[in-house]
């Protein structure tokens, strides 16, 4: 909830005409390593090989469909380990 906040104030702040660099959008994008990891994908750069595990994959017993996906792969809330 802290982190909505955080980055709620610093569009604010941008809002009325403050620099804030880098941007808030971009400090909200890198500090989710996988949407980093897949906007550099989909640019075409190489990144290491890294699995994307949703939520719900963290908290239930391992199964093949809770580890697929490297990073490109979809699933709700991602999480790169």
């Amino acid at each position: 909830a802290w982190y909505a906040r955080f980055f709620d104030a610093l569009r604010e702040l941008e809002a009325r005409g403050t620099k804030v660099y880098p941007s808030a959008a971009f400090k909200q994008l890198v500090s989710s390593k996988a949407d980093y990891l897949l906007l550099l994908e989909r640019t075409g750069l190489p990144v290491c090989p890294t699995r994307l595990l949703g939520q719900a994959a963290l908290t239930e017993p391992a199964t093949s469909s809770a580890t697929d996906g490297i990073a490109g792969g979809s699933r709700a809330d991602p999480v790169a380990l």
